[in-house]
């Protein structure tokens, strides 16, 4: 009887626990994000911008289908993206990578919009840059897979 009484509390006790859930990606989100020496994906305007070293720079439309943003979102979501601070610069500066750039990440969601910038110039990197890292990445997935991302020609040259 005491068993059956605990498993019917641990019953109740679990459906009656409110569930976390993603909030819902909003119509109006959209982002920006900048850098790499120039590379901007741009889902405000639904442009690319390709950073070809010697031969300038070239935009072209390129628009995320909407199963991409909303994968986008859920991983913005799952670090927390709009807890960070604005700036993230390492709490030990260890030795300095070259050549380093600076990325920058503007999202908007709902009324709320949310910039970050962080710096690849120092080896050493915290847990939230690695989440960056990680999503700048899922994001550039998407942009290379995109057929208007294979037509922009090869980057010639290199940064030091």
């Amino acid at each position: 009887m005491k068993i059956r009484v605990l498993v019917l509390s641990l019953v109740i006790l679990l459906i009656s626990c409110p569930r976390i859930q993603h909030p819902i990606k909003p119509t109006n989100f959209n982002f920006v994000l900048t850098g790499y020496w120039g590379n901007c994906i741009d889902t405000f305007h639904k442009t690319y911008t390709k950073d070809l070293i010697l031969d300038g720079k070239v935009t072209i439309p390129l628009a995320l289908s909407d199963s991409e943003m909303t994968r986008i979102w859920d991983k913005l979501i799952d670090i927390d993206f709009f807890s960070y601070p604005d700036t993230l610069i390492p709490q030990k500066r260890t030795a300095e990578i070259q050549p380093y750039t600076h990325l920058t990440l503007l999202v908007q969601s709902g009324s709320i919009t949310k910039n970050v910038y962080w710096t690849t110039k120092y080896a050493n990197i915290g847990s939230k840059e690695k989440k960056l890292f990680e999503l700048v990445h899922f994001i550039q997935h998407f942009v290379e897979i995109n057929p208007q991302y294979s037509k922009l020609p090869p980057a010639r040259g290199f940064y030091l």
